[in-house]
């Protein structure tokens, strides 16, 4: 590959050849003004696409600019309206504030303007001279006259050494001086135009590099000019400004403790009417009440006491709010809902506390109204299905009542209907001064009996197992179950029902099933007693068929085995 020639060394060797064209040696450095060439239109598109980029990110600055600059004029307009509406207001010491809001929006107003000129002078410094070097010398192709002009110079060097070297062997004489002087002579016209159009691309090239350099770098000089002009403005505009400072915050400071004088003053008013408030007016609980179930019994209580009106009666129609059971949707809906015949019972929330007052006197009353029916010897012991009652949301609870949620629908809550008759003997009735809470607390294996337990296996299960099966299941006949002690509790009551359970219970000697003897294994709620085999069976059929536990090695909870015991 021929080396490049420098700009001098192309003159030098240019001026030889003209002065004596026989004695210079331009015509074997032609390859090395090619190789130049290429190499020279090589850099200058790389220079275009340099300050094609540059030029891109001047304007991107450019429209920053004007826009921060278009932004803080906009921030000054408000500011005056700030102050403005400080002066309409009749604040205090709106005349000072509305001043020092103009003062700030006057100067930032002229730094602003300041730095849009500073913009302009950019465009027109740097931005408009990149455009007319791109679109005018640097687009055009500057090598095709050269490429022309060596195309032919070519052609017809080749020609005529052909024909110099057939000449040359037809006549058998061969001189390299004789060759090289009449090839001189007859490529001299050719050789002048490619020499000529090489200047020209020089020169072009030359234009290019001091525009690209010394003018480019001229611009920026001029800018830098423009920008120290700028910031010389602008640091006498602030300079003005900072001679009123010291006096604008002192007046600030001033005001500030206006306002904090007068914030003290509202704050001890606030604090006198909230006192008296407090003292007028009684606690009241909070708007919407919700109910719990208890996780250890099944025992369903208000989430706080409430006072129980016995004027409103057992009975009670109307509307509650129930929670939807869609998984994308859940919304709280009107359900009309009646206290009465009927063993269902549904989540729900009152809407107000006169609602919740009713509707929770109205429980309690049914409840008390079954209790002491039960314990004053009705029959036999009877304890309510206290059913989850909550007002977080109705799910889950509610999977036996097909046909009752759907909208104008009527769902029944009944407290007054039996739904496990526990043959506990005879039970004091519960001292009505104890004030608030369910009359279950009084009766041997309800929630208190369940909290001595400290078994999380017997809470565990109580809770799933406390809603027993329905009346139609349960034997009316208090004689066919055994009677347990009412003076034990916990584990010992336990023992106890488990005892009468496996030894007392007509039938419960042997396997339910199979007849195999001493049966270890409970079907809890179908009541009866099975053997290991046999348990396995159950188990196969799953827990919504049978629902086995061992005697032995499950503790198991008061209610289960009070189930199992009465069925």
């Amino acid at each position: 590959m021929p080396e490049s020639l420098s700009v001098d060394e192309f003159i030098n060797d240019t001026l030889e050849d003209v002065r004596d064209p026989l004695k210079a040696n331009f015509i074997s450095k032609v390859s090395s003004v090619r190789q130049t060439v290429h190499q020279l239109d090589e850099g200058i598109e790389t220079d275009r696409n340099v300050l094609l980029k540059t030029k891109k990110l001047v304007k991107s600055v450019i429209t920053s600019g004007t826009g921060h600059a278009d932004n803080i004029i906009s921030l000054c307009d408000y500011f005056e309206k700030l102050g403005q509406f400080a002066l309409e207001s009749n604040e205090i010491n709106g005349n000072d504030i509305a001043a020092s809001f103009c003062k700030f929006s006057v100067v930032h107003r002229d730094l602003a303007n300041m730095s849009k000129h500073l913009m302009q002078n950019m465009n027109s410094i740097l931005v408009f001279p990149m455009e007319t070097f791109m679109q005018g010398d640097i687009k055009s192709d500057l090598k095709k006259p050269f490429e022309r002009a060596l195309k032919e110079y070519e052609y017809k060097y080749d020609k005529l050494r052909k024909e110099k070297l057939q000449l040359m062997k037809e006549t058998g004489i061969f001189t390299p001086e004789a060759f090289t002087a009449e090839m001189t002579e007859d490529l001299e016209k050719e050789r002048r135009k490619l020499q000529l159009e090489t200047c020209e691309y020089l020169i072009k090239v030359n234009e290019l590099k001091a525009k690209r350099s010394a003018d480019l770098l001229q611009h920026l000089i001029d800018f830098y000019y423009a920008q120290s002009h700028y910031l010389r403005e602008c640091l006498g505009v602030m300079d003005h400004f900072g001679k009123s400072m010291n006096d604008l915050a002192n007046r600030v400071t001033v005001l500030q403790k206006i306002h904090d004088a007068q914030k003290r003053r509202l704050v001890d008013t606030r604090e006198e009417i909230r006192a008296m408030l407090e003292k007028e007016t009684p606690n009241t609980n909070r708007k919407s009440r919700l109910f719990t179930q208890s996780a250890q019994a099944g025992v369903t209580y208000a989430a706080q006491p409430t006072q129980v009106n016995r004027a409103y009666g057992t009975r009670k129609s109307g509307f509650l709010l129930k929670k939807s059971d869609g998984k994308v949707k859940r919304v709280w809906q009107r359900r009309r809902v009646r206290i009465g015949d009927d063993s269902r019972t549904y989540n729900f929330q009152a809407e107000d506390d006169q609602e919740y007052e009713e509707w929770i006197s109205v429980l309690n009353n049914a409840m008390q109204e079954e209790f002491q029916r039960a314990m004053n010897g009705d029959v036999c012991s009877v304890t309510p299905d206290f059913q989850q009652v909550s007002g977080g949301a109705a799910t889950g609870r509610n999977d036996h009542t097909t046909g009752q949620n759907t909208n104008n629908s009527a769902v029944n809550l009944d407290c007054n209907t039996s739904v496990a008759r526990y043959p506990l003997g005879s039970v004091a009735p519960r001292d009505e001064s104890a004030g608030g809470g369910s009359l279950g607390d009084s009766l041997p294996g309800s929630e208190h009996d369940l909290l001595d337990s400290s078994s999380p296996t017997s809470r565990s299960r109580g809770s799933r197992s406390s809603r027993l099966g329905s009346a139609d299941a349960l034997p009316t006949d208090a004689t066919q179950s055994p009677t347990f002690p009412t003076e034990l509790k916990g584990r010992a009551l336990r023992a106890a029902i488990q005892s009468g359970l496996r030894w007392r219970c007509p039938g419960n000697a042997v396997c339910a099933d199979c007849d195999r003897a001493d049966p270890e294994w409970v079907s809890v709620n179908l009541g009866v007693l099975i053997c290991l085999e046999c348990c396995g069976a159950h188990r196969e059929l799953g827990v919504h068929c049978s629902r086995t536990q061992s005697l032995l090695m499950d503790d198991l909870s008061t209610n289960q085995l009070l189930v199992s015991a009465v069925i």
